[in-house]
């Protein structure tokens, strides 16, 4: 029998399936982690704050929080933030055309919220 590692590489099998919605999945894993989604359970706590998660790469970005750390590097500029997503909304700075001027000195952003709160110093 094929183990289920071997499953999701050969054919791109999805063997396993949510019993409340069916979505398939590659990896029980993965089900399992799904079906927080529909039960609404956050079994991940953090031991700082209490604050709940449904999934544990959560909890463990969240806990950079409390411990100060920023383990997620830019490879264009070496900045560092303490969450993947931030790493992601920064690295456009690199990479995606900035299409947002400000009126008052011309510095250009990427995103229209960052201008927002950029144009507050000119008030």
């Amino acid at each position: 029998m094929l183990t289920e590692h071997e499953l999701f590489h050969i054919g791109g099998q999805k063997p396993f399936s949510c019993f409340v919605c069916g979505t398939r999945f590659s990896q029980l894993l993965a089900v399992q982690s799904h079906h927080h989604f529909h039960t609404k359970e956050n079994p991940f706590r953090c031991t700082s704050c209490g604050k709940t998660f449904k999934h544990s790469i959560d909890l463990k970005e969240h806990q950079h929080t409390h411990t100060g750390q920023k383990p997620f590097t830019c490879s264009v500029c070496g900045k560092q933030f303490p969450w993947s997503s931030q790493l992601l909304t920064h690295q456009q700075v690199h990479t995606v055309e900035r299409l947002f001027t400000c009126s008052v000195c011309g510095m250009e952003f990427t995103q229209s919220s960052h201008l927002q709160r950029h144009q507050r110093i000119h008030k």
